[in-house]
């Protein structure tokens, strides 16, 4: 996929900090490390050392790589909101992003039921054998 940020002649990318940046410009296009990396023609290893060495603020320029990653994602989500009928799925990712406290993962609360049966599996285990305890309520919903 030529996405118009690799110089045509490769001398162009002998500098590291061109290199990163020619990543960086990948990245933001195409989402994945590897796919980055192909384009550039540079190994994966080259990047985790760049970013242990934290090399020309690598990390940074990273990150704001991710970030506009994320933004072109979202830019293709709400032109296929707009422009495609019956995009009910797309929806609903939209709203969970911009709002999670209303829309979240139904994950949460699973997790929340997880905790409640542990320590009612727990309380049953006590009270076999003949001794029931009395246990407040509010040790079985746990300190919110």
């Amino acid at each position: 996929m030529d996405v118009g940020i690799v110089p045509s002649n490769s001398a162009g990318l002998k500098n590291t900090d061109t290199r990163q940046d020619a990543f960086c410009k990948a990245y933001e296009r195409l989402g994945t490390v590897t796919a980055a990396c192909k384009l550039v023609g540079i190994d994966r290893s080259t990047i985790h050392a760049w970013a242990n060495t934290d090399a020309y603020g690598f990390k940074a320029k990273f990150a704001d790589a991710k970030l506009a990653h994320a933004d072109h994602l979202e830019s293709i989500l709400f032109d296929r909101i707009e422009n495609k009928p019956n995009s009910d799925v797309l929806v609903m990712f939209a709203l969970n992003g911009a709002k999670p406290e209303k829309y979240k993962n139904p994950q949460a609360t699973n997790e929340q039921a997880s905790e409640v049966i542990a320590k009612l599996t727990k309380l049953t285990r006590k009270s076999v054998g003949g001794q029931e305890e009395t246990v407040e309520i509010a040790e079985v919903r746990g300190s919110r």
